[in-house]
This record gives C-alpha cells, structure tokens and sequence, in this order.
C-alpha cells in the first residue's frame, strides 16, 4: 500500500474542539460485529527515546490490513484490497509523547473515493495509564462498513491529536481497492477444523481455512446454507460470511461458541458464493 505525508494547515482546524464537526461513533471492544467504529485497543512498543516534548504526533504508517490484533499488524497484515460489501480495517502507527505515564488522545480516520468525496468518518479518544516517559510507538485500528461503496480506488486518512499538549499530527494517507468479492472458483476451503459429531443442542466451536486463489486481494462476502440429510437448501438471509484473503494465501475464520441444532441427522453448511461445505452428524 502507498502512503504520502500531507501537512496542512487545516489539520489543526479539523481537530480543533475535541473534532466538534466529526460524525465519531461509539467505541466498544467488540469489532466481530462488522460495526463502522473504531478499535479501541492499542499496543505500544517498550522502546523510548529522547524526543523533545514540544514535538507533535507522527503518524507513520495507515494501511489496509486483513485483521489487526497486536503491535506490528499495521505492517505485517497490510494488504492492496478488500471485496465490496466486507467489513474492512484500517491499521495505523504513530507516535506520541507519554506525559507523566499518561497516555490521552484523539484519533480520526476518514475515507475518500477516488473522486474525493468523503465516504465515511469516524473518531475516538484513548486514555490510558502506562510506564514510562518519552516519546512512543502505537498503533490501533478502525474498522468500517463498506456497503454500498462503488468499485474502485480509495484513500484513508488518520489524524492523531494529543490532548495534553494540544498538539496535531500531521495528515497521513493510506491507499487501497474495493475489489469484486471473490466468487465461484477464486477461493477454496483448506480444512474444517471442529467436532465431527455432536448432542443435540450442544455448544461447540470451529474454525475454517479458506485460500484466495484468485490473482487480487479480496474478501469472501457471501450468505450461508445449510441442510439436514437428503432436505433442500435452506439459506440463513440474514447470516453473512465475511473474510478478508491476501491473493495466494490463508486466512481462518473463528466461530466462537455455537449451539448445534436439535434434531438429528447429517448437517452439511455452505459458504454460498464460493461453493465451499462441510459438516458434522448429530447423534
């Protein structure tokens, strides 16, 4: 992903009044329910350095990325492109001065399409107590909702205020794509990873590795089916499968806790657009 540094004097403008002017969504830890809010976690690295205090936040990396989770994801997990419809993240790095082991900003990331029109805006604050002094490196994420979003190019910018000292990072811009979501043929199921006979009403979990095969990075956006024996299709409307795959590689998909269903018999699920089933008996 490409990435360019803009100072402007208008950054300080669109923090200005705890961002008085942004359409900022409420934080919760909770980001598998594909809402458009931001992450509140974030990871800071032990290293510290002799910066100034005067200096403001740097912002120095923004990137799609396929999930974020720890420190180094920003980097490690950045892709070129998402499908259409899927839940996205986008990570950030910066760095920030610590004021007496405290550690309290602002942060906003907004989208624009290729044509510069504003497509989403979010913002939160991050209060926390921390070790140490100086100038330090973190990193967090924000995660938004791309439905009904066109195809094609777009831009996401991060603003980084610290609220102790009043100071302003700089814009920072990351690059990505809106890819069509990859379909029949572009990914595959790798291995089902769960029980292969459960109880009724039984809680169990499961994950799934699926491979994009495709030549882009995209995401499967698709409904899931399933049946019970020799029963038709039955297809949960209301249920999306979402999962965000570099080209040529893996990703695993969590379940969490579920309930197996009540009734016996041989239970077969499928990820619609792709064609990709597996499936358990309950006994």
């Amino acid at each position: 992903m490409k990435r360019r540094e803009v100072i402007t004097g208008t950054s300080l403008a669109l923090l200005a009044g705890c961002l008085g002017d942004s359409q900022s969504e409420e934080e919760t830890e909770d980001t598998a329910e594909n809402t458009p809010t931001p992450s509140p976690i974030e990871t800071s690295t032990p290293t510290r350095s002799s910066t100034p205090t005067s200096l403001k936040p740097v912002v120095s990396n923004v990137n799609l990325v396929s999930e974020w989770q720890e420190f180094g994801d920003v980097t490690a997990r950045s892709i070129e492109g998402a499908g259409r419809g899927a839940s996205i993240v986008i990570g950030y790095r910066y760095s920030v001065q610590v004021h007496d082991g405290e550690h309290d900003i602002t942060k906003q990331a907004r989208i624009f399409d290729s044509s510069g029109t504003r497509v989403a805006q979010t913002s939160s604050e991050d209060q926390q107590l921390v070790d140490g002094e100086g100038y330090q490196e973190w990193e967090g994420a924000f995660d938004f909702e791309t439905e009904g979003w066109d195809l094609g190019e777009y831009e996401a910018e991060v603003i980084i205020k610290d609220n102790i000292s009043g100071k302003v990072s700089s814009k920072t811009i990351g690059e990505f794509s809106l890819n069509s979501p990859l379909g029949d043929g572009e990914a595959k199921l790798i291995s089902y990873s769960g029980p292969e006979s459960l109880q009724p009403d039984e809680s169990y979990s499961y994950s799934l590795e699926l491979e994009n095969t495709a030549n882009r990075d995209s995401s499967i956006v698709s409904t899931l089916s399933v049946k019970r024996d020799r029963s038709e299709w039955y297809t949960y409307e209301d249920t999306q499968f979402e999962l965000t795959i570099p080209a040529g590689e893996t990703r695993t998909r969590e379940s969490g806790t579920v309930t197996a269903p009540s009734d016996s018999g041989e239970y077969t699920f499928r990820i619609d657009d792709i064609g990709e089933v597996w499936s358990f008996e309950v006994v």
